[in-house]
């Protein structure tokens, strides 16, 4: 997920453009950077993989060759997950960096969605909120999905006002 991102939002792709030779890497890189990000429910219709973006209320066709969309349709039906999904000619391919949240998380996921969507809070700030929520519901014991996927937990953080931050930068307090 992280090169994934370096790729889209820190230009990674825009910058290797150039240096490329074939016209269909090319391509591919001047796709990379126009990736919608989101968060997504998979369903499949009449065979054909569907992707619902939760935040736009977009629908998504995933293109046959697509190998990481039909491994993850497959997988993770009824799950969700942050991703990012570029658009071609043909359909929709999900970029690699795809996280999948619990499954018992979906009803939380869905109702911090909602609450973003009224308040009209950034995707990107969405996202990587819900990446936040789910670290802590994987990292912390005892912890359950309606406690991880709170709405007051989408506002965005200053790490520097975390005191963990504080602790390894701040200098050592002398006495007095």
């Amino acid at each position: 997920a992280a090169r994934e991102d370096a790729l889209c939002r820190g230009g990674w792709a825009a910058r290797l453009l150039p240096r490329l030779s074939d016209p269909g890497e090319q391509t591919l890189a001047s796709l990379i950077p126009r990736a919608h990000r989101g968060v997504f429910s998979f369903e499949t219709v009449a065979g054909v993989h569907v992707v619902q973006e939760l935040l736009s209320g977009a629908a998504f066709v995933l293109v046959r060759r697509d190998s990481v969309g039909r491994e993850v349709v497959d997988d993770n039906l009824g799950s969700l997950c942050v991703g990012r999904i570029v658009g071609a000619s043909d359909g929709c391919a999900m970029l690699p960096g795809v996280v999948f949240h619990r499954a018992d998380a979906t009803a939380c996921i869905e109702s911090v969605v909602k609450v973003a969507r009224d308040r009209g809070v950034p995707a990107d700030q969405v996202c990587d909120a819900l990446l936040r929520m789910d670290f802590a519901l994987l990292t912390m014991s005892r912890i359950r999905p309606a406690f991880a996927y709170r709405p007051e937990l989408l506002e965005e953080r200053d790490a520097a006002q975390s005191t963990v931050w504080r602790r390894h930068h701040e200098p050592p307090r002398t006495g007095q």
